[in-house]
């Protein structure tokens, strides 16, 4: 279920690894194709896949072909097939909060809300994750099982190793160097929030005035003063955020060394 919409179409330019994306509609709501609790999914449909030519076909039981789309599939797409992400969005997801972006994005607002806004903070990721370079046709019964491959591999669990889940590291493998590539640009968009966040706290008031006697704040000025309040929250978010080592990139490659294929 989708709630209010917070923006319209996006569209992007293309660049030589991330070209058009699919028009994108930012909601908040908590799904899967969420990020920091923002819609990621918009609109995916065979459509926006079909510029890419090509379709990732299943020989049974676990054998994955990268082949031309037929002259008949160039319009409509593969009937078999699902346009989807190659990097899921639950990935990005996993690694926004995990890093402590999420916090960072909340307390950017709190420090000012009436210039920043969740949508325009994450517009450029949401634009990368969707855009050309990360969608691709999959057959239909290996792109669900993806889903519960990347689900195990952000949580830590096992693997199994039936048919669908070879199949699934088998296609990760084919789209290795790509996801790569798709992966280390997301970090690229994770880390010019962390600029606008410390653009914001430059531009909030200092706290407090200086303790003349030792060129230190008071402690006591720091409790009671209302710019430290509001900008402590900021400054320990990018602190933490900026300790983290999780990224899109090492989760991505956690994820092509724990898919089981043959």
């Amino acid at each position: 279920m989708r709630s209010f919409t917070i923006a319209t179409t996006i569209l992007l330019a293309a660049t030589s690894t991330l070209a058009a994306p699919v028009n994108s509609t930012l909601h908040f709501y908590g799904k899967r194709d969420a990020v920091c609790a923002a819609n990621f999914r918009s609109l995916v449909d065979k459509a926006e896949c079909l510029p890419t030519k090509e379709q990732f076909t299943l020989t049974p039981p676990s054998t994955i072909n990268r082949v031309a789309l037929a002259a008949n599939e160039l319009t409509s797409g593969p009937a078999d097939a699902q346009c989807d992400h190659l990097v899921e969005i639950q990935l990005l997801d996993r690694v926004a909060k995990a890093s402590g972006l999420c916090e960072m994005i909340t307390q950017m607002i709190k420090a000012d809300p009436d210039n920043q806004k969740k949508a325009d903070i994450l517009n450029k990721a949401s634009q990368d994750i969707s855009a050309l370079g990360n969608l691709n046709f999959l057959a239909s019964t290996v792109n669900n099982r993806k889903k519960t491959v990347v689900d195990r591999s952000l949580k830590g669990k096992a693997q199994q190793n039936g048919d669908l889940d070879k199949a699934v590291g088998n296609f990760l493998r084919l789209v290795q160097a790509n996801g790569a590539s798709v992966a280390k640009q997301l970090d690229a968009d994770l880390s010019a929030i962390k600029t606008k966040a410390e653009a914001v706290l430059a531009a909030l008031p200092p706290a407090g005035p200086a303790d003349p006697d030792s060129g230190t704040r008071k402690s006591s000025r720091l409790t009671e003063d209302p710019n430290a309040k509001r900008r402590k929250p900021l400054e320990d978010a990018i602190a933490a955020f900026s300790k983290s080592t999780i990224t899109v990139t090492s989760e991505w490659n956690k994820l092509i060394a724990n898919a089981p294929h043959t």
